[in-house]
């Protein structure tokens, strides 16, 4: 990425551990190093941090340079590039070169994953209502009362319509009433007392039977 910044004025305490714990709190940290003296190890005072991107870099420069490592102020820049003359890191050539990878790199992993491309906004966004006029009722429908008219009157003798949300009436299935008297062999009225049938007392008794030829009569 390019995002390589330079550390100076460490105490030899510091170790490619400890610098990488310090500047992790302002981005990912791909790499540090802590430059060293070959024959004895021991540090030279100065050493790198390698960003994943220059936002990160940007901050820990605005942060950490002058600040205090291992009670020693230090200074962080960007590092110079090798085989180059003067010329650091974080240029505006590397920041449009690595922005380009990042977007590419996006644009592969949306594809991979199935997510189309395009603005993020415009695919939350609900779809537009179909415009024109709205369809003509059917040959032979009723048509259709105006928004914010009051329901149609129901024709002459049908029930009347149930209030808004409320489901019709089902019709009425019980049978209607009879009238007039009840039909013959339903009614069985009580003789007086003293009538055939009865004792004295009033006790019923059976009734003799009617003669051959008699019409038949209701006890």
């Amino acid at each position: 990425v390019g995002a390589n910044l330079f550390v100076g004025n460490l105490t030899p305490e510091v170790d490619e551990k400890s610098l990488k714990d310090v500047f992790s709190s302002f981005g990912i940290v791909l790499s540090t190093r802590i430059m060293r003296d070959p024959e004895t190890g021991i540090s030279k005072g100065y050493g790198f941090v390698n960003y994943d991107n220059f936002e990160s870099a940007d901050m820990a420069i605005n942060t950490m340079n002058g600040q205090y490592i291992s009670g020693q102020p230090v200074d962080v820049s960007y590092a110079y590039k090798r085989d180059t003359k003067g010329e650091r890191h974080g240029s505006t050539a590397e920041r449009i070169i690595a922005s380009k990878k990042a977007n590419a790199t996006t644009a592969i992993l949306n594809k991979s994953s199935g997510i189309p491309s395009g603005n993020s906004e415009d695919r939350k966004r609900p779809p537009m209502p179909p415009s024109g006029p709205p369809p003509m009722p059917s040959r032979g429908a009723p048509p259709m009362p105006p928004s914010g008219a009051p329901p149609p009157m129901p024709p002459t003798g049908a029930p009347p319509m149930p209030p808004s949300g409320m489901p019709p009436m089902p019709p009425s299935s019980a049978p209607p009433a009879p009238s007039g008297p009840p039909p013959m062999g339903m009614y069985h009225p009580m003789p007086p007392p003293g009538a055939p049938g009865r004792g004295p007392s009033g006790d019923r008794r059976a009734a003799p039977p009617p003669p051959p030829g008699a019409p038949p009569s209701y006890y």
